[in-house]
């Protein structure tokens, strides 16, 4: 598990540099777009470090990368053209619009479904406090009903 992890992680850092290739850009003009530095944009290509959530999201978002591209290598690599507009837009937040996309994107990859268990545990322990409030307020609601 933790080899294939690696090798996904890898690919995902091949497929931001032939991104970054085809776009004509240095690695300094792409990190500085993307709010991170020129080294850890280079460990990302080389699959020696791991991009988070938020920047393969920016990633996507910033060049129309198509997000099955990008974690799969299948697909175009853009949603469209330069200039031309998309008549559907794949991204994060809105077209994992059901169930059956987003089990589907899970099973596609285990490092997306790990970054998304991992988001999942960020958000909890920020939030455990509301989190454990809530679940007391529901427990004491189903006891006097």
């Amino acid at each position: 598990m933790k080899a294939q992890k690696a090798k996904e992680i890898a690919a995902i850092g091949r497929r931001i540099r032939e991104v970054r290739k085809y776009l004509q850009l240095q690695q300094k003009e792409m990190a500085q777009k993307l709010g991170i530095t020129n080294a850890h944009l280079s460990e990302i290509e080389k699959g020696t470090a791991s991009p988070s959530i938020e920047l393969l999201y920016k990633i996507t978002r910033t060049y129309r990368m198509s997000p099955e591209y990008l974690f799969l290598g299948k697909g175009k690599m853009f949603y469209d053209a330069p200039g031309k507009k998309s008549p559907e837009k794949f991204t994060f937040d809105s077209s994992v619009n059901s169930r059956e996309k987003l089990i589907w994107m899970l099973k596609k990859s285990d490092y997306f479904a790990l970054l998304i268990q991992g988001a999942a545990s960020k958000i909890m322990y920020e939030q455990s406090s509301f989190i454990m409030n809530t679940l007391r307020d529901d427990k004491n609601t189903d006891t006097t009903n």
